[in-house]
């Protein structure tokens, strides 16, 4: 039986219709609609798939613009915008029955070296070693444990080390701050595969970090949530293998939309990515 993360990995490497044209299919997600990160991975598999293997992804700006449904095939259209002397472009529409899911730009770089400098400093948590494996946040559990009664979800290519709120960390008791230590749990990949893994686990708790202050969980029949645009950076080549830190943030909630942000280190504290999110999230009065 193939694990969780070849699963995933099979759904992220597409299927080459044309020169420039993929065919994706379900993540396994259980949905009813196709997770964002879903597409998020697909269309920088799509884009990579185009790219010269000295480069690498170091930025993808994206639209949601439809929700699609999750058991029909997605196609991924790649634009060739520039291949320069260091840098490349590329643009990525998502289709699904000839209507526009999704688009994006994805951009990708030599990583020539030259002077380098770090001004963001990883904050003080626990290591993961130190906490227990899948124990989440009181925002996610109910979704934590949807995934848990199926053992193919592809949550599970990841070991995920949620930070509590306790006394002894005062920064853990910030209303607008998560953090959260992942690494993946498969097979060593390559370099493509990880950018489309990042991309796929990307979208995953950006969003929740606002439940917080709201007082609201995801499993709450008076929450409708969903991803409007995304962004990401790599500054730095890391490994998926390896423990990485994403130090979530929700700076302003209002009018149904929140704007989310997270800063992604390596245990030795290097800041390797980062990412941005605005996302629909309302909170309905309950009804009697």
């Amino acid at each position: 039986m193939s694990s969780p993360s070849q699963l995933l990995l099979q759904s992220l490497a597409l299927e080459k219709t044309s020169e420039l044209e993929f065919s994706g299919r379900d993540d396994g997600f259980v949905l009813p609609n196709p997770y964002g990160g879903r597409l998020l991975g697909q269309a920088i598999s799509a884009a990579g798939q185009t790219v010269s293997h000295d480069r690498s992804l170091h930025s993808m700006h994206a639209y949601f613009m439809r929700t699609g449904k999750r058991d029909l095939p997605i196609k991924y259209s790649v634009q060739t915008l520039r291949d320069g002397g260091s840098f490349s472009s590329r643009r990525v529409e998502a289709t699904q029955q000839d209507k526009l899911l999704f688009a994006c730009m994805c951009g990708y770089h030599t990583f020539e070296p030259n002077a380098e400098a770090q001004l963001a400093q990883m904050p003080a948590v626990p290591a993961p070693e130190t906490l227990q494996s899948n124990e989440p946040w009181p925002e996610v559990t109910h979704y934590q444990n949807n995934a848990r009664t199926n053992p193919s979800h592809p949550i599970h290519s990841f070991d995920l080390r949620f930070t509590q709120d306790e006394a002894t960390h005062a920064k853990q008791s910030d209303p607008d701050k998560r953090q959260l230590w992942v690494r993946h749990v498969g097979e060593q990949c390559t370099a493509r595969e990880f950018e489309s893994l990042f991309g796929w686990f990307s979208d995953f708790f950006l969003l929740p970090t606002v439940l917080k202050p709201l007082g609201v969980n995801l499993g709450s029949g008076q929450l409708r949530i969903a991803s409007l645009d995304h962004a990401l950076w790599v500054h730095r080549a890391f490994d998926l293998n390896q423990w990485l830190l994403f130090d979530y943030r929700c700076t302003v909630y209002g009018y149904s939309r929140a704007h989310t942000e997270a800063k992604i280190y390596t245990q030795q504290g290097s800041l390797v990515a980062s990412l941005v999110q605005e996302g629909l999230v309302q909170v309905r009065e309950e009804t009697a």
